[in-house]
């Protein structure tokens, strides 16, 4: 699995707050297989999420769109697949870093990609990390609990401050 932190690689982090609320997540992902395994592990881990599901980039961007028009709360983090159908995730992340009202909305990127063009084009759109999507069970466990242990909680706790 390829990790990198862009913010901060070495970064420790206290645990989030238990009375916080639930962090609202924009899941974009089209492969069924991957994005039901990484919601069945995010609820094992009993990390407070409030978990949304696109299935492709058209989808991701329809669902921000309504939110905002709508005046909902936007997601406050994006899990973002970037080999997608309909709209490619590099589209999605580029739309949303354009629009000043999504800009700030932190992204994960998880592909199948460990190209450096690839993480160097995450990186010039500040994504907050960029995983590469593990072959088996442990390393998707290992993955979420990544997640739920150091890179949820960091997006937090910056939104509880």
């Amino acid at each position: 699995m390829h990790d990198v932190n862009f913010e901060n690689p070495t970064a420790e982090l206290s645990v989030r707050k238990a009375a916080s609320a639930p962090l609202r997540i924009l899941l974009v992902e089209d492969n069924p297989g991957d994005s039901e395994l990484i919601i069945l592990l995010l609820h094992e881990s009993g990390y407070p999420c409030d978990l949304r599901l696109a299935t492709d980039g058209v989808e991701a961007m329809d669902t921000i769109h309504a939110l905002v028009k709508k005046k909902r709360l936007l997601p406050e983090v994006i899990i973002l697949d970037l080999n997608l159908p309909r709209k490619d995730g590099r589209e999605v992340l580029k739309e949303l870093k354009i629009d000043a009202r999504t800009r700030s909305i932190p992204v994960i990127v998880l592909t199948t990609s460990d190209r450096p063009e690839d993480i160097n084009w995450s990186r010039h759109y500040e994504v907050e990390a960029f995983l590469t999507k593990p072959n088996d069970l442990p390393g998707y466990e290992s993955m979420v609990h990544k997640f739920t242990t150091v890179d949820l909680p960091r997006l937090q706790q910056r939104r509880d401050v």
